[in-house]
């Protein structure tokens, strides 16, 4: 492979990168790519009527919010009824997931930026191709090795911000588990009124499941008594694993341009010598063209003067 050939293969692969990043950032609008995490919630409430609520939720979290959906199957007064609806819900909206608005919008832009590194890889690497100077295709490669440094450094620090910055899981007690300096204002999103009223409490986790159990009937101020159980199953989505997946490419370009020594010394191809479209085109003439070889063929004969023969001429024999 030429190494002409071999930079519009480091580009094709870098582009594989811009793709990732994209989607994950939510560039595209696919919702798969661009959720981050999810959470699904089974649970089972007895009140203390005797009227019961099963309820399943699934919360998927992206770079911007999260999309929250609910599907609910209660008795109440001895009658069944299924009910369902979904929300979209920005960060810090109504005081929720307070923790991850400005860390996840951080993550956003770190994404936005090797973005942008990837496209200034891809452009010098476009430069590369058609510069005929060695000192100058040195140069470039000198530049795209520390993008890529950078391209790649970036995109582990922000991957790392978000599974151990702590956000998410301080989000996490804030809205399913409860969180207040009293009782009094103590309100999660099951409805328990008080940090007694857990039996067992979820923890947050990205992978696996978390049981739960709660009797809010312990509650003092409980207006409403209800006993339920349920569990919490968490999952990393394809949000995260795009942009994890982007390092992979990087990685993959960065060792070969370190590892191939031609791409600063080979050959730019020569741009043939193509004649001016607006020169004036003289016809073609058979005729003048079988006059002119006439002419030459003319030119290169040589004419050689025939020997002279001597003719004898008898005397006259009167003389």
């Amino acid at each position: 492979m030429s190494s002409e050939e071999e930079v519009i293969k480091l580009q094709k692969i870098l582009a594989a990168s811009v793709i990732l990043i994209a989607l994950s950032v939510g560039l595209g609008g696919f919702e798969s790519f661009q959720t981050w995490y999810q959470f699904e919630i089974r649970d089972e409430a007895t009140y203390e009527d005797g009227d019961t609520d099963d309820t399943e939720y699934v919360l998927q979290f992206h770079l911007e919010g999260f999309n929250f959906e609910v599907e609910q199957t209660y008795t109440y007064g001895g009658e069944t009824n299924t009910d369902s609806d979904s929300a979209d819900v920005d960060y810090g909206e109504n005081d929720v997931y307070e923790e991850s608005e400005k860390s996840m919008k951080n993550i956003q832009r770190g994404g936005y930026l090797v973005l942008a590194l990837i496209l200034f890889v891809i452009w010098k690497l476009q430069e590369l191709k058609s510069e005929g100077s060695e000192e100058i295709r040195i140069e470039i490669l000198g530049q795209i090795d520390k993008v890529m440094k950078g391209a790649g450094a970036l995109t582990v620090i922000a991957l790392l911000y978000f599974v151990f910055g702590g956000f998410a899981e301080d989000d996490y007690d804030e809205l399913f588990v409860g969180k207040s300096d009293s009782d009094d204002d103590y309100y999660n999103f099951f409805g328990i009124d008080c940090e007694a009223g857990w039996d067992n409490k979820p923890e947050f986790s990205w992978t696996g499941n978390s049981n739960f159990k709660y009797d809010d009937s312990v509650c003092p101020d409980s207006f409403y008594s209800m006993q339920g159980e349920g569990k919490i199953e968490s999952s990393l989505k394809l949000g995260f694993f795009a942009f994890l997946g982007s390092l992979g490419p990087l990685l993959f370009v960065f060792n070969s341009i370190n590892q191939n020594m031609n791409l600063a010394s080979f050959s730019v191809p020569s741009v043939p010598n193509i004649p001016n479209q607006n020169q004036e085109m003289k016809p073609y003439s058979p005729f003048k063209e079988n006059k002119v070889e006439t002419y030459k063929a003319n030119q290169n004969t040589v004419y050689n003067q025939p020997e002279v023969s001597t003719i004898a001429i008898p005397e006259d024999e009167d003389d």
